[in-house]
């Protein structure tokens, strides 16, 4: 702290006492309350907290007396000087926070740095500072970064470029704060560094490579369909270089097979994609695939015999083309007679078959067989003769004996055309014949000789063949209880089985024909289903060949059948849907005497002794017997039981109106009739009655019955009984269910009402009803009556009668009074401020029936109350009419009145001058209302006031609420306009090209603050509004307005849309054209260190070039041309950026 004076020399010692106000509990450091002399000094202060802290130093001057003898008196009247000082906290980071100290390569890696959020005077930032190699890159750049809300943070996307090694990647963060001030000093005395290790793994490279190459042919798989492809693995990168490391497999396939999903190394394989992901212990991944290919199928592909022209010759060929496998083909034949030969092509062979055995350089055979082809050597065909005989169902004559064959000769194969051949034939009896066909020929052996054009010979023996002659073999017939061919009379259950056969007369079917009664299939050798009486069949053979019989079947006698039955009065059954009838039979005829019965009813009632010869227990209807004899001969017999009527009663019961007593409780019933019919005449009765146990009436009309059930036993001739009931109904009881007398709706009325509503008695016909009224009303319901008694007398139509009383009342007439309630309310007014609707009114109802409907002419209303007040009212008059329940009204009126509008006027005396400052002014005059008023200003940010006027204001509304005496209240706001705030916005209208070309634009777009303005741009030294050439940095602006106003600023980083300067071809055809014959990569003159390497698909380096790419890639390695394929690149600029990989095709 620099002390100075404006005094000159003086007597005395110039001194000053030191007053500090400040937390001591906060900050330590600060100098003592004492006097010091006027020197310089110094504080070495020291925050103890996390927020910012205000030191006051207070300096109070004096001159003290000096001289000898004096007891040390001051001058102490000079003016003090006071300051304060803002103490910031010291910087602090409390926590680093990231998920995982190793990533794989290109993972993203989150920072997050967490300090106090206690306020600061200044900015609170930290220093970033990282150590790594060369070989990784995507790190946050060192520098100086800001701390926001107590958090910041980055994100890193770590590559790195190394094949294999892990790299660490070191931070370094130490946090300060940042004087705002241009001039300031900034606080760097931050607690210690915090430093974190990241390891970034490198490209995990599966580097998958076939096994087989060296197959001859260049194949994976040794032969087409084999499954011998192997596959080696040998992975690079990621963490496997770290102590207890290693990677995990996971192979698949969608066309191969044999894979063994989690080794390394496979095989086994069959042709196919194999694809190959493999992991590290910390998740890094990476990905390879592969094709296995294989040899097409070894096939041949042509081929062709030329066969002997003669039989026995050596001159047949066998021709063949091979395709397929890999070529350097070995053959190897086999034929007859020991045949071998390792030529492609045979000549000069013999009749037979040759055997091809093909395989070709990897000694693969052809797909399939062992004998990879078969080849067959014919000699010309002999003579053959076709030779056609007569048929006759395997015979070659019609019958034994006859004279009917033939044979013809229908073509030959030999010289010639057989027609012209010469033909003899030598007959059994050694006679001969000179031609080619003979006919009309017996049983015999016949040979013939003949001679082709040529003069081959051939010969041959045809025999002639006749059949036995046609006779029975077998004869079954029918036969039943071993006395008869069908079992029963009128019985078509016979059979006849015969069978003409004879073994030398094979594949000759027979044909029978039947004659005689029943018989349905005429020409089988088995005829069922036939009656008694006589048979005949002849027997022939397709040929004509035929033998005749007849047989004779014989049946038994019929049965006879005689009965009795049951009677009851003529009746075979007693009474209706009993089962009291009886049927006895004698059965005689068919086989007996073991006869069996089976008793059946059509109606299917049950019946006793069914399979006896007598049935009981049987009901009315038809019953049929079925008996069976010891053949198992059936006939059936039918029996008709008949049964009288069912008796049937219907009583009938006197009526009175529907009812069957007239009035309820009554003892005139009667029953007049009991209608009953069937059974068998001769009736007796019996009623008793279900309401009273004693009684009882055998008369078939009883009369002078009561109300309930009655019920009749009737019982016929053959003792049958029936049982019926009826039901005598009364009325019920005429009752008054309700009786109601209106009163008189308003007094002095003359329009009461009554009326009853009666049940009971004949309640389905009209009552009659006799009033006492001076009309004598007959009806339910009277109206117009004046005040008084009335009675009624109702009679039913039955004549039972019932009388009841009712009485009628009026009520007093309907008034209304008033009562002002608000008056008292409003400091003398019925409304309490101008335009209120707060006024209320009483009114009071008397008078009429209770409760009263009040309509007021407000539109208010309110129903069934004994008094009703009405408020929220405006000034004016109101009117109002009471209703009471029965609807007698009156009408009346009241007047409410009100004050007059409370009101103010504003005057803005000044509005303020820059954005956010606070120089604004208010004056306030108000008007109307009850004297005296009361304010309310606020502010958001201004604050509350309750002045009538206002100053020092901030721009923005202010919001005014103002009360009278009565509480009437003004809302209202006025507004304190400024300047918008100074802003300057950088405009980006293009960026460079690439990182390392100057050709971006930039603007920029001031709003805000009050014109003209002043542009400044630090790192420029210009003041123009828009800037060319511009290559990546970071550009800043300042702007000031005419108002000197906060200043401006913004900032812009420029970065280049491509991630490089180049342009990449994918393809090159260096086929000496002239035309890109070489791979000329546009941008690359940017990058003097650059340097490129080009692999094959096996990992092999066929090309590098020098730094720069002076010497072109042009397809060519070591003097030959590289082949038609596509090759792997990495350029590696050398700029600290990542490598660039990618592909480029050579074509020719």
């Amino acid at each position: 702290i620099n002390v100075t004076d404006n005094n000159g020399l003086v007597w005395g010692e110039k001194l000053y006492d030191l007053i500090t106000y400040y937390n001591n509990n906060a900050v330590g450091g600060v100098l003592e309350e004492l006097e010091y002399p006027r020197v310089d000094t110094a504080n070495f202060l020291v925050n103890k907290t996390n927020i910012f802290q205000d030191i006051k130093y207070r300096f109070v001057a004096r001159i003290k007396d000096t001289r000898a003898g004096q007891t040390g008196q001051y001058c102490d009247l000079g003016t003090d000087t006071s300051f304060t000082l803002h103490l910031d906290p010291t910087p602090r980071i409390t926590s680093i926070e990231y998920s995982v100290p190793w990533y794989c390569n290109d993972s993203v890696v989150s920072f997050e740095l967490i300090s106090p959020t206690k306020p600061y005077i200044g900015e609170l930032v930290y220093e970033l500072a990282t150590t790594h190699d060369v070989e990784v890159s995507g790190v946050q750049a060192d520098g100086i970064y800001p701390i926001t809300g107590g958090v910041a943070s980055f994100i890193d996307t770590l590559h790195n470029d190394h094949i294999q090694d892990v790299k660490p990647v070191i931070y370094h963060f130490n946090p300060w704060i940042r004087d705002s001030r241009p001039s300031g000093d900034d606080c760097y005395h931050g607690n210690v560094d915090h430093t974190e290790t990241i390891y970034v793994g490198a490209y995990l490279t599966p580097n998958i490579t076939s096994a087989h190459k060296e197959v001859t042919g260049y194949y994976d798989i040794t032969c087409n369909g084999y499954q011998d492809g192997a596959i080696d693995l040998n992975p690079v990168g990621g963490f496997a270089t770290f102590p207890s490391q290693d990677y995990n497999y996971q192979w698949n396939t969608p066309d191969g097979d044999g894979l063994s999903p989690a080794e390394q190394d496979q095989s086994g394989l069959k042709i196919g994609t194999y694809d190959v992901y493999v992991t590290d212990s910390r998740s890094c991944e990476g990905w390879d695939t592969i094709t296995l290919i294989q040899p097409d199928p070894l096939i041949v592909a042509w081929d062709t015999t030329i066969f002997n022209p003669c039989i026995g010759a050596a001159d047949a060929q066998i021709l063949i083309d091979v395709e397929g496998g890999t070529k350097g083909y070995n053959y190897t034949w086999k034929g007859p007679n020991y045949f071998v030969s390792k030529n492609e092509d045979l000549d000069e062979l013999y009749a037979g078959i040759y055997f091809l055995t093909l395989k070709d350089t990897n000694m693969c055979p052809m797909i399939g067989i062992y004998w990879d082809s078969v080849y067959l050597i014919f000699d010309p065909d002999p003579i053959g003769v076709s030779i056609d005989t007569s048929r006759y169902t395997n015979y070659n004559v019609t019958c034994l004996g006859e004279s009917d064959g033939k044979i013809e000769i229908s073509n030959a194969v030999g010289n010639g055309f057989y027609l012209n051949w010469t033909y003899k034939w030598t007959y059994p009896d050694n006679s001969t014949q000179n031609t080619k066909d003979i006919y009309n020929l017996s049983a015999g052996d016949y040979l013939l000789q003949l001679w082709d054009e040529e003069d081959c010979y051939h010969s041959d023996t045809v025999r002639i063949r006749e059949p036995d002659s046609v006779r029975l073999d077998t004869v079954g017939i029918s036969l039943y209880g071993d006395m008869y061919n069908i079992s029963c009379v009128d019985s078509a259950n016979g059979s006849i089985f015969i069978k003409a056969s004879n073994i030398n007369r094979r594949g000759r079917p027979y044909y029978y024909l039947w004659s005689g009664t029943g018989v349905k299939d005429s020409t089988s050798n088995y005829i069922t289903d036939i009656w008694d009486g006589t048979y005949s069949v002849h027997i022939e053979d397709d040929w004509g060949c035929f033998f005749d019989t007849t047989l004779i079947l014989t049946p038994p006698d019929t049965m006879q059948l005689t009965y009795t039955a049951s009677d009851y009065n003529n009746f075979n059954v007693a009474c209706y849907d009993s089962s009291s009838g009886w049927i006895t039979v004698d059965v005689t005829g068919g086989l007996g005497p073991e006869y069996q019965y089976l008793w059946s009813s059509t109606e299917g009632h049950p019946v006793s002794g069914e399979q006896a010869d007598s049935a009981h227990r049987l009901a009315a209807g038809q019953y049929d017997v079925l008996v069976t004899d010891e053949l198992n001969c059936v006939r059936t017999w039918s029996f008709e039981l008949d049964q009288p009527d069912s008796i049937v009663t219907d009583p009938l019961a006197l009526e009175y109106n529907s009812y069957n007593i007239t009035c309820n409780t009554a003892s005139d019933g009667e029953i007049l009739t009991t209608n009953t019919s069937g059974g068998v005449p001769g009736y007796t009765y019996l009623w008793t009655s279900e309401n009273e146990a004693t009684w009882s009436d055998t008369a078939e009309t009883p009369d002078q019955l009561p109300a309930g059930l009655f019920i009749v036993e009737v019982r016929d001739l053959n003792n049958c009984p029936h049982f019926d009931s009826i039901q005598l109904i009364e009325p019920t009881a005429m009752v008054v269910d309700t009786a109601i007398a209106w009163e008189i709706t308003c007094n002095a009325d003359d329009n009461g009402e009554a009326e009853v509503v009666i049940s009971g008695g004949v309640d389905h016909l009209p009552y009659i009803y006799l009033w006492n009224d001076p009309p004598a009303s007959a009806t339910s319901r009277i109206t117009g009556l004046a005040i008084g008694e009335y009675i009624v007398l109702i009679t039913d139509a039955n004549g039972c009668t019932l009388s009841d009383t009712l009485y009628i009342k009026q009520p007093k007439p309907v008034a209304i009074t008033f009562e002002i309630k608000s008056d008292d309310w409003y400091n003398g007014e019925m409304i309490s401020c101008a335009g209120a609707s707060d006024g209320a009114v009483l009114a009071i109802g008397s008078g009429g029936r209770l409760p009263y409907d009040f309509l007021w002419s407000t539109g208010d209303q309110n129903a069934g109350v004994l008094r009703d007040s009405v408020s929220g009212l405006s000034a004016g008059i109101y009117n109002l009419t009471i209703t009471d329940i029965a609807g007698c009204d009156t009408f009346a009126s009241v007047t409410v009145t009100e004050p007059h509008l409370l009101n103010a006027i504003a005057i803005i005396e000044s509005n303020v001058s820059c954005w956010d400052h606070s120089d604004g002014s208010l004056d306030l005059r108000p008007r109307g209302g009850v004297e005296p008023y009361t304010y309310r200003w606020w502010h958001e940010r201004w604050g509350e006031a309750s002045t009538e006027d206002i100053e020092n204001l901030y721009a923005g509304n202010y919001y005014l609420t103002m009360f009278d005496l009565n509480g009437c209240r003004m809302d209202t706001s006025y507004t304190i306009i400024q300047p918008e705030e100074l802003t300057v916005e950088i405009i980006v209208d293009s960026v460079p090209t690439c990182p390392d070309s100057y050709d971006g634009i930039i603007h920029i777009s001031i709003t805000g603050g009050t014109e003209p303005y002043s542009v400044w741009w630090p790192e420029e030294t210009s003041s123009d509004t828009i800037l060319f050439n511009l290559g990546q940095d970071v550009y800043i602006v300042l702007v000031d307005d005419d108002n000197f106003c906060p200043t401006a600023m913004d900032t812009v980083i420029m970065i280049a849309d491509a991630q490089n300067c180049l342009t990449i071809p994918t393809a090159i055809s260096p086929n000496g054209d002239g035309k890109n014959d070489t791979w000329r990569i546009p941008g690359i003159e940017y990058y003097p260190e650059a340097i490129i390497e080009i692999y094959n698909r096996w990992g092999d380096l066929v090309f590098r070039s020098d730094k720069g790419y002076g010497n072109k890639f042009d397809g060519i390695y070591r003097g030959r041309n590289l082949p038609v394929d596509s090759y792997h690149f990495i350029i590696n600029l050398n700029n600290g950026s990542r490598p660039i990989l990618g592909n480029v095709t050579v074509i020719r």
